[in-house]
C-alpha cells in the first residue's frame, strides 16, 4: 500500500467544504463535505448514519462544465467511519452527473422565455 502524506492510504485526501446532498433507503440529507479523495468523501451530514449503511452522497461542483452547466460529483459506497455526524464514506470511483439546468436555460426562464427543465444525467451519457 502506497503512503500518502505519512499515512497508510491509498489516495490523497483533499480538503474541501462544498455543499452536499445525501440518501439512503428512503432518507434524504443535507451535508458539506470536509475532505475528498478518488475512492471517498467525509461530510458533515445533519443526521448521524450507522457504520455500513449504503448511502449515495452528490457534491455541489464549484466549476460549470462548459461555463454552462452544473455538475454534482457523485460517490456511492457504504459508511466506514462514523463520529456523532460526521460520516466517511468509501466505496467506488465517484463520477460527475449534470445537476440542473445550463445558465441558459435558467436566464431564459427568468426572462420568460421557456418553461424551466431539470436535467440529471451522467455526463458520459451526453
Amino acid at each position: 500500500m502506497e503512503r500518502v502524506s505519512g499515512e497508510r492510504r491509498r489516495h490523497r485526501r483533499y480538503p474541501i467544504r462544498l455543499p452536499a446532498t445525501y440518501k439512503t433507503k428512503g432518507i434524504r440529507g443535507a451535508a458539506q463535505t470536509i475532505d475528498l479523495s478518488a475512492r471517498g468523501v467525509r461530510i458533515e451530514s445533519d443526521t448521524a448514519l450507522p457504520v455500513g449503511t449504503s448511502v449515495e452522497i452528490a457534491v455541489e461542483w464549484p466549476v460549470l462544465l462548459d461555463g454552462r452547466t452544473r455538475l454534482k460529483l457523485v460517490y456511492a459506497g457504504r459508511v466506514a467511519r462514523a463520529k456523532s455526524r460526521t460520516i466517511a464514506l468509501a466505496g467506488y470511483r465517484p463520477e460527475f452527473r449534470l445537476a440542473g439546468r445550463t445558465v441558459e436555460a435558467i436566464e431564459r426562464e427568468r426572462l420568460g422565455l421557456t418553461a424551466p427543465v431539470e436535467v440529471f444525467t451522467r455526463v458520459a451519457d451526453r
